[in-house]
């Protein structure tokens, strides 16, 4: 896509063939994420990708995958210009150069550091609703003609085809995972009163099935109102012990009844301890609440689709 070899129609397609080619080989969003971010500087001639998926619990981009640029120029706080960023909740994609002297925003110092000087900024949009940003960027300085951006746009549309494939594809193999523990945790729940047995196979079982690191379960005791661990796993003892999480925006939410998705923990505000979160290593997060006719309420730090696994076992409460 280089401005001193204009594409010609066979060029684009011989990339699109490419790519859709690449994203019909893997089989998770992580995977075509990846893929994608690490072909399309070569096949586009740009020296850098990032994609990043819409949190619609913050409203905010958090980072899916990049190549080509630095952890630094990741981490900076400010994606783009709010006038670009406005543009893209739209549905419209952008090309800009001089991006380093024209910044007016908290994070030129990072766009400088990293020697980018030419963006395009693609809009993720799967049936009409905008689900990620693909970013293309350049250290040299770029004109991007109309029929390039357009042609981003579309390898844009298939990246988020290929996302929402995957994450159907794998809620169906989650689904034949989360039956068969369902099916293991009820004849558990069956067979044994010992409510600590019965909590701490949860916690072991949850990780792995749901593709998670750790899995906590607290519940609210009635006589002090406060959350007391009762199983854990997959995390460390300082980790557990980091302080008092009953002041977390988060775990008022959850203690009023409602789910709440973290999946940029080491930054969301809702949570707090974001030290101790960056050294353990966690980063997406579910706090979640049950509830038993004993009013007590757990909490579980896990993945969503254990929700439902927890009735039955809290049946045995009652």
């Amino acid at each position: 896509m280089s401005s001193s070899r204009p594409y010609i129609e066979s060029d684009y397609l011989t990339v699109f063939q490419e790519v859709t080619l690449l994203i019909s080989t893997v089989h998770t969003s992580q995977e075509v994420m990846d893929l994608v971010v690490r072909r399309l500087p070569t096949l586009l001639d740009v020296d850098a990708a990032t994609i990043r998926l819409l949190d619609t619990g913050t409203n905010s981009f958090v980072l899916g995958a990049a190549w080509g640029v630095s952890d630094e120029y990741l981490s900076r706080s400010t994606i783009d210009t709010k006038k670009v960023m406005d543009a893209l909740m739209k549905g419209r994609p952008t090309a800009r150069k001089h991006i380093d002297v024209t910044c007016d925003h908290d994070s030129c110092a990072f766009i400088s550091n990293e020697g980018v000087k030419s963006a395009m900024s693609l809009p993720i949009i799967f049936q009409g609703q905008i689900t990620g940003l693909l970013r293309l960027l350049t250290k040299d300085l770029r004109e991007f003609s109309q029929p390039e951006i357009n042609f981003a746009m579309s390898l844009a549309e298939q990246v988020g085809i290929a996302i929402s494939n995957c994450h159907m594809f794998q809620e169906m193999k989650n689904q034949v995972i989360f039956f068969k523990a369902q099916r293991e945790i009820s004849q558990l729940v069956n067979s044994t009163l010992n409510l600590d047995q019965i909590l701490g196979t949860i916690v072991k079982k949850l990780p792995g099935i749901m593709g998670v690191m750790g899995c906590t379960i607290r519940l609210l005791q009635p006589a002090t109102n406060r959350l007391e661990l009762v199983a854990a796993s997959g995390v460390s003892q300082k980790y557990l012990t980091r302080g008092n999480i009953s002041r977390e925006d988060s775990i008022f939410k959850v203690l009023k009844g409602s789910p709440v998705a973290i999946y940029d923990a080491p930054n969301d505000p809702r949570v707090n301890y974001h030290d101790e979160i960056k050294e353990e290593g966690k980063n997406p997060s579910l706090p979640f609440p049950l509830k038993t006719t004993r009013k007590l309420l757990v909490y579980c730090g896990c993945s969503r689709i254990a929700i439902a696994l927890f009735p039955q076992v809290i049946f045995t409460l009652l």
